[in-house]
């Protein structure tokens, strides 16, 4: 992964309602998964059967070297 880059923005206090390029925490999971070379759509089943992703995010792209 690409080390040093800052994403996002917001005011000093930390209070703007809409800060510049947000990035939504299933998108950051999603890159750290490919990061480590674990493909985020693969799916498992639960104890009780039930499918699930590791990730519904998309990996972001300019965090992957």
């Amino acid at each position: 992964m690409r080390s040093g880059a800052l994403i996002g923005a917001t005011d000093a206090s930390g209070n703007e309602d809409k800060p510049a390029d947000p990035i939504p925490v299933p998108d950051l999971y999603a890159t750290v998964l490919k990061g480590l070379g674990i493909d985020p759509t693969e799916q498992v089943n639960t104890s009780i059967g039930r499918p699930m992703r590791y990730s519904d995010g998309t990996p972001i792209d300019r965090l992957l070297v």
